[in-house]
This record gives structure tokens, C-alpha cells and sequence, in this order.
């Protein structure tokens, strides 16, 4: 029964939109009925492992929390950490439930197709679907806008070149239309970190260092624009290093730094360490020990080695609309680090 609403959920979340409720407010919507349907769904199935993980999700509940202490208990934080919560109830009936994580594979890639193919309609004029917002002045398929929608298909390309290698071709050219580098990045990220001959990648190499060349100008604007709020975000979070701005309360802030940005500071990593204040650091440095050691070649596992790389640079955990497949990934690699390590226990 999990299985069934995994899949289902996994086609849905990135494809479903209500022309009359606000975007970001409808991808909050998402996640919420996601988290009571998988729920629910757990009543009619019996689990398939142990949960792991405990530790990682007490301290960040735990941080969350401090947070919004040092904060008078925020409104804004505590409606943050609640949808922390529901996100942690999702990732928790994944790990202990899902029977057939390669059968979810595809689904992901369904959903990519149909966003795909409702970005070229949108490239042609017509877009039934999403109302041309303020926010969403180039197009991006029902995710939104181009920037959300190259971080989307960023995130989920490794599904589809496990799928079929043409893929590596025919995502090629979005980015060159869109002029959103991210999928090129990924692309490359992906390639390098494959079993192609060493010629081979230089060749590859060399055909990205070119194509990002038509984005130096965009490229230079933007990380010139990065630098500057980086350097007022941390002024500002320096004059209280513990509790931070507060935990997901940086978007309604925007008078503590002199910035024109509407949701994020163009880096979820730092968003969230200046947000949680210096008690993340340890959670953000454990976490990524145990990703890398536990790294392998799978395609859940090469596509959150792209979300760490968006992470950097850019805000994937600020979309709400990604976070459904963003658990549902992460959810299935720490079920392969499960399975692996049973395998190693009967060998």
C-alpha cells in the first residue's frame, strides 16, 4: 500500500497546480497532503525495516526547537519547524516501508516528462497551466519558473540517463534554451563521477567549459550578486552566531540586510546554518561524512551529490515544491545503505 502511494505521490507533487492558490503557498499544500496520505497509508501495511537515523532527526528537531526558543517562539519558525516535521514523518514511513524503491524510479522520470513537455509548450507561447505571476516571468513547466525548474530537473537527471543514456543528449539543449546552467552542471557533475574513459571526459570537458561560456555574462552577474548577500547575510548573523536570524525566518527578515531577495540567499547551506545559528555546523558536517562515506554510483545517491552541489550555490531547499522528491531520494539511499549492509552481514 506505501509503495503505491510513493509512486503515486512521486508523479504528482511536481505535476499538480490550482491556477487559484498561490504557488508557493500550494507547494506547502503539497507536502502536507503527502505527509497525512503516507501516514495513513501505514495503517494498511507492515514495515519493511527498522528505521535509522534517529540521532540525525532528534538533533535537528532539537536545534529547531532551541531556535524558536531563543526567538520568543516565532510564529514564522514554528510554522517552519512544523513543516520540518511533516517532512521527517514523510522520510520516516519511506525508510521503514518502501518494498520497491527501482519501481519508484520511473515515476520521477514521468513526472520530469510531463514538466518537460509543458515547458516547450510554454517556449511556444501557449501556458494553460501556470498564470504568468511576477515571480514566474520565464518558464518553468508547472514547477514554476526557469530557475526552480532547471534545479528540479537538475536534481532528478540521474533517473533519467539511468533510464536511457540518450538522455545525456536530449537534456542537453533546455539549458541553453532556459540560460540556466544548473542541468549543464549537473550534467557534467554526472559524467565525471562515471566510468567513461578518461579521453572521453576531457572531450565532455571541454564541450561544457564552452557551452557555459554562453552564460559567462549571466554567470559573472550572478555570482557577483551571490557575494554581496553573502557578505551582508554574515555580518548580520556574526552579531548572534548561536540562535542565528532563526530558523526558516530569513525570507520575512529582509530589512536586516540590504538585499532585494524574495526567498533565499542563493545558498540553502548557508540559509540554513545562518537560520539554525553555529549548533548546525555539527549536523551539516555529520551528515555530509556520512553521505560521502556511504556514496556509491546509484542514481539516488548521484542526484543527492547534485542537490549538495545546488546547495551551495543555490536554494533547492527553499522550493517547497521540491521537497517530496527530495525525501522520497533521500529515503531511498539510506535504503540501499541499509540493504548493502545486510548483504555485508550475510557475505
Amino acid at each position: 500500500m506505501v509503495d503505491k502511494v510513493i509512486k503515486a505521490i512521486l508523479l504528482l507533487s511536481p505535476i499538480v497546480y490550482i491556477r487559484s492558490v498561490a504557488m508557493n503557498n500550494f507547494d506547502l499544500v503539497i507536502l502536507h497532503i503527502s505527509a497525512m496520505v503516507l501516514f495513513v497509508a501505514t495503517f494498511f501495511d507492515k514495515p519493511k525495516r527498522d528505521f535509522v537515523g534517529q540521532k540525525y532527526i532528534v538533533y535537528l528537531l532539537g536545534i529547531g526547537l532551541f531556535s524558536a526558543a531563543m526567538h520568543g517562539f516565532n510564529l514564522f519558525i514554528m510554522d517552519y519547524l512544523v513543516n520540518v516535521f511533516l517532512a521527517v514523518v514523510c522520510l520516516y514511513v519511506v525508510i521503514r516501508y518502501c518494498r520497491d524503491i527501482e519501481g519508484c524510479f520511473k515515476f520521477i522520470v514521468y513526472a520530469g516528462i510531463i514538466n518537460i513537455l509543458v515547458w516547450v509548450v510554454q517556449v511556444m507561447g501557449f501556458s494553460p497551466v501556470i498564470p504568468n505571476y511576477k515571480y514566474m516571468e520565464t518558464n518553468g513547466g508547472i514547477i514554476g519558473n526557469a530557475p526552480r525548474l532547471s534545479m528540479y530537473l537538475s536534481i532528478i537527471s540521474p533517473f533519467f540517463i539511468a533510464m536511457n543514456k540518450i538522455w545525456w543528449v536530449l537534456l542537453i539543449p533546455i539549458p541553453l534554451i532556459m540560460r540556466e546552467a544548473n542541468i549543464l552542471m549537473a550534467l557534467l557533475l554526472l559524467f565525471l563521477l562515471s566510468d567513461f574513459r578518461l579521453n572521453y571526459k576531457l572531450w565532455v570537458i571541454a564541450f561544457f567549459a564552452g557551452a557555459m561560456f554562453l552564460f559567462h555574462d549571466k554567470l559573472i552577474n550572478s555570482i557577483a550578486s551571490r557575494i554581496t548577500t553573502y557578505k551582508e547575510v554574515l555580518t548580520g548573523f556574526f552579531n548572534h552566531p548561536v540562535s542565528g536570524y532563526g530558523l526558516g525566518i530569513y525570507p520575512y527578515g529582509q530589512e536586516m540586510v540590504n538585499t532585494k531577495i524574495d526567498y533565499a540567499v542563493y545558498s540553502s547551506l548557508l540559509q540554513f546554518i545562518v537560520g539554525a545559528g553555529m549548533l548546525s555546523i555539527p549536523l551539516v558536517y555529520e551528515t555530509i561524512k556520512r553521505y560521502i562515506k556511504n556514496f556509491s554510483r546509484f542514481p539516488e545517491s548521484l542526484s543527492l551529490a547534485i542537490l549538495l552541489m545546488l546547495c551551495i550555490g543555490e536554494y533547492p531547499l527553499e522550493i517547497k515544491r521540491l521537497w517530496i522528491t527530495i525525501i522520497m531520494i533521500t529515503g531511498f539511499f539510506v535504503i540501499r545503505r541499509i540493504d548493502v549492509a545486510k548483504q555485508n552481514c550475510n557475505s
